[in-house]
């Protein structure tokens, strides 16, 4: 194993201050239309559902569409799932099973 550089360190994918997290897909055995997504979920990985982008597509789902990460705003999704993150982090043993069921 190669040394770590001075001042890298290894980071979780789900910390509490993310903000959205996604992953993008390419799949050559589909049409280009329909090939290309990016999977995005906004706030911390752990609280969020991934939802499905596709490149082509000429909208998203409105509540994906507005908001500040400064005001709250209970049509953003980011402020809905930041919200179920929170209060499980509170109770993390047991909320989170409920969470990964929901999700």
């Amino acid at each position: 194993m190669p040394e770590a550089l001075a001042g890298s360190y290894d980071r979780a994918i789900s910390m509490y201050r993310t903000s959205y997290s996604l992953i993008a897909q390419a799949r050559a055995d589909y049409p280009n239309q329909i090939g290309g997504r990016v999977w995005f979920a906004p706030s911390t990985a752990t609280a969020a559902a991934y939802i499905p982008l596709y490149v082509i597509a000429d909208s998203v789902p409105e509540p994906y569409t507005h908001g500040s990460l400064f005001k709250y705003d209970p049509t953003v999704a980011y402020w809905l799932f930041n919200a179920v993150g929170n209060y499980a982090n509170r109770f993390y043993k047991f909320a989170m099973v409920d969470v990964r069921e929901t999700i």
